[in-house]
């Protein structure tokens, strides 16, 4: 059985910047080469993997493998 699901997330000038996909039971979500994949709440940024392998908690910009920002509460 093949249950393969794929949707990709277009810009202006008609390139990809990254796609879902489902297949062969792993779930992939990934950005265009070159570009960071952001994930969010309430219009703002709440983790970031940048297209070097940093990832951040709380920071916009990490730079380190893993970064975490100090909490306010």
């Amino acid at each position: 059985m093949n249950n393969t699901l794929r949707t990709g997330f277009w810009g202006g000038g008609g390139g990809a910047y990254g796609h879902m996909t489902y297949d062969s039971g792993v779930a992939q979500l990934r950005a265009r080469t070159g570009m960071d994949l952001a994930l969010g709440a309430n219009e703002s940024d709440i983790m970031r993997i940048t297209s070097g392998g940093n990832m951040g908690i709380g920071t916009t910009a990490p730079s380190a493998r893993l970064q975490l920002a100090a909490g306010t509460g």
